[in-house]
């Protein structure tokens, strides 16, 4: 009984790792530092992808996390919006680039949507103070005379 009792979960543990995922391909590599990491791979025999405009499918061998910051960009010429460190363990920077500052403004959100903070931009580079907000995903939204220019997810950590 012992004997067949062996062979059962040998059998099923070798079928497990037959069936388990791997990734044939002609090259590819994983970097990562401070800033942000990359994995790739090259010679992936079928990958699809579905989108309807709002979500979108990846199949293929190969998928790695993706994180995207820009949330939406606006079309209005001339302005240009960073947001930066991010991730970040304090404060944040807006900066803007624009020939008239007048008008603009931002709004903090926290992850579920709730207004923390909502306040005109009157320079060039404004300082957003993250250090009393918990580690979490906010969204910060800079507006023109009240047009979104854009929306940017900030990563607090600790």
């Amino acid at each position: 009984m012992k004997k067949i009792f062996s062979l059962l979960f040998i059998t099923t543990i070798f079928s497990i790792a037959v069936n388990a995922q791997e990734l044939v391909s002609n090259s590819g590599a994983y970097f990562s530092n401070s800033s942000g990491s990359l994995a790739w791979s090259v010679g992936e025999a079928v990958i699809a992808t579905i989108s309807d405009g709002t979500d979108t499918l990846t199949q293929g061998f190969h998928q790695s996390k993706f994180i995207f910051t820009d949330i939406s960009e606006s079309q209005l010429e001339g302005i240009s919006v960073s947001v930066f460190p991010n991730p970040t363990t304090e404060n944040i920077s807006i900066e803007i680039e624009s020939a008239d500052l007048k008008g603009f403004s931002y709004t903090l959100l926290d992850q579920h949507g709730k207004l923390l903070r909502n306040k005109e931009i009157t320079d060039k580079i404004t300082e957003v103070d993250m250090l009393n907000h918990p580690a979490a995903t906010y969204f910060v939204s800079v507006y023109k005379d009240g047009i979104s220019v854009k929306t940017i997810q900030i990563i607090k950590n600790y």
